[in-house]
């Protein structure tokens, strides 16, 4: 696996083994950011002006993507210290480290000062942690009116409905579907 495009286009990472992470294909994240590249231009929104949230990071490939295409910065979450070794030395190699930081765990994550742009929720298939994930992150501010919450799930789990958001797209890669989730618009929530 590489790096796809910006600063680092073309760099190898590492992995670590798989039965600890599922990569995101090459093709899902080539489409992942094409997608997220639209919709941010349609909001007006560069690369660089935002913050990415990686959770359930893995090798943290998704969160490294963004840093090389310039992000401002990336925070990626992780729980397996193999895997964690793996975002530190990718970060490191590719010299990205100024503008990351690594929590172990989601669900302790602390308040976010501002809403993040984009979240990007890749967790084990078949766990069902989409739905409790998005909800703590609502409640701790990483999610806002403006977020863009993207979550890759196996392509026969049902998550159409997460509270106070709206499933936007689909798009199915192999084994795995992108939903694209966009905050309701609380005015437009009682119609």
């Amino acid at each position: 696996m590489r790096i796809i495009a910006g600063k680092a286009k073309g760099k190898k990472l590492l992995f670590p083994p798989p039965e600890i992470t599922r990569p995101t294909s090459d093709r899902a994240k080539e489409a992942l950011f094409s997608i997220l590249e639209a919709k941010l231009t349609e909001k007006g929104i560069a690369f660089s002006q935002i913050n990415f949230l990686d959770a359930f990071a893995g090798s943290g490939a998704i969160g490294l993507e963004a840093l090389s295409r310039g992000v401002k910065y990336v925070v990626f979450v992780e729980k397996n210290p193999i895997a964690i070794d793996c975002i530190h030395k990718n970060l490191n190699s590719l010299k990205l480290n100024e503008r990351a930081d690594i929590y172990t765990d989601l669900f302790l994550l602390p308040k976010a000062k501002a809403p993040f742009s984009v979240v990007f929720l890749d967790p084990p298939y078949a766990k069902n942690l989409v739905p409790p994930a998005i909800v703590y992150l609502q409640n701790k501010n990483w999610i806002g009116k403006n977020t863009i919450c993207i979550a890759e799930t196996e392509i026969k789990d049902n998550l159409n409905q997460i509270p106070n958001l709206l499933l936007e797209d689909v798009r199915k890669y192999g084994r795995a579907k992108l939903l694209f989730f966009e905050k309701i618009n609380e005015d437009k929530k009682d119609e």
